[in-house]
């Protein structure tokens, strides 16, 4: 089976494509999609960012809203549909190091990768630029708007594009067209207004 221990999608639902692995990173991954929906094979582009939680410690409500920032932040700078950033794993690590007064703490790192679903080559290729930057920036500050505090630290590795994966197909939706005035004139007490419509 494609899972290896079966199914664990509820009713109506398939598990359709499967683990690979690269380079330590989850290239590919299964997903649970309606039976009856129409798939199709997709690059998708790795993205790993790795924090450092404060010295004041973290509960699992602030590591949830730092997993949730990062979704946010990578769907903002790839310009993608935000449910086309998937959530591939997480890790928790921890170390000891010594602060500036001398005190020792341990720092517990949160590694999240994310798998971002390029829907056509423009896209994928303005995700592989706008992902490079730092993050750091980025995170603080969606994390300070909602009131919680930011990372020490933070760290991105270079996106990845991965083999094509699984994924939901879409149909292809046109741009909105322009709506344009090209007439205006009046006699009382009529307003005569004529539009042009521009589609791309």
């Amino acid at each position: 089976e494609l899972w290896g221990w079966g199914s664990p999608c509820v009713a109506g639902f398939e598990g359709v494509g499967v683990f690979r692995c690269a380079a330590g990173m989850f290239v590919s991954s299964p997903v649970c999609l309606p039976a009856d929906v129409e798939t199709e094979e997709l690059p998708t582009v790795a993205w790993k960012v790795e924090v450092t939680e404060p010295p004041a410690g973290a509960t699992d409500a602030w590591r949830a809203e730092v997993i949730e920032a990062i979704r946010e932040v990578a769907a903002a700078r790839s310009q993608c549909d935000p449910s086309d950033v998937r959530l591939s794993s997480t890790e928790r690590t921890s170390q000891t190091r010594r602060l500036q007064g001398g005190d020792w703490w341990v720092a517990s790192n949160v590694a999240v990768q994310l798998l971002i679903v390029a829907r056509d080559e423009a896209l994928l290729q303005q995700m592989k630029q706008r992902l490079a930057p730092p993050a750091g920036e980025d995170l603080r500050s969606r994390l300070e708007k909602k009131g919680l505090p930011g990372p020490e630290a933070v760290e991105a590795r270079e996106p990845e594009v991965n083999a094509a994966t699984v994924v939901e197909k879409r149909p292809h939706v046109l741009p909105a067209p322009t709506v344009q005035v090209v007439g205006l004139s009046s006699s009382a007490p009529q307003l005569r207004v004529e539009f042009e419509v521009v589609t791309a």
